[in-house]
């Protein structure tokens, strides 16, 4: 299920930063990886691709090395918390907040 965007990232990527072995779960690691995307397009309101419409693809606009690393922090945290528990409340992640914060757009005045 990886996206151009999520290849970008790359599975090997998200495979090492998780620590696990080649080939475990890729369509699980794909589906959190597209999560923690959205995680941080919401968070700073702006795309971290953009549409291409003369060619119908998408295109790597350079993402930001703090924005991939806000990326695979979400990554980590989906993946460590993808069993429902009541034992924890999963709280925000200050690191990725903090890596975010800069490129956060439309805030109002």
């Amino acid at each position: 299920m990886a996206t151009p965007l999520t290849d970008s990232f790359g599975l090997t990527q998200a495979r090492a930063h998780l620590r696990l072995d080649p080939d475990d779960d890729d369509p699980m690691i794909a589906l959190y990886m597209e999560a923690a995307v959205d995680r941080v397009e919401q968070h700073i309101q702006a795309p971290l691709s953009r549409n291409v419409a003369d060619v119908g693809a998408q295109e790597d606009i350079g993402i930001p090395p703090s924005l991939k690393a806000a990326v695979l922090l979400f990554l980590g945290d989906f993946w460590e918390n993808r069993e429902a528990s009541f034992d924890h409340k999963m709280i925000e992640n200050r690191a990725a907040e903090a890596l975010m914060a800069p490129y956060r757009t439309n805030l109002g005045v």
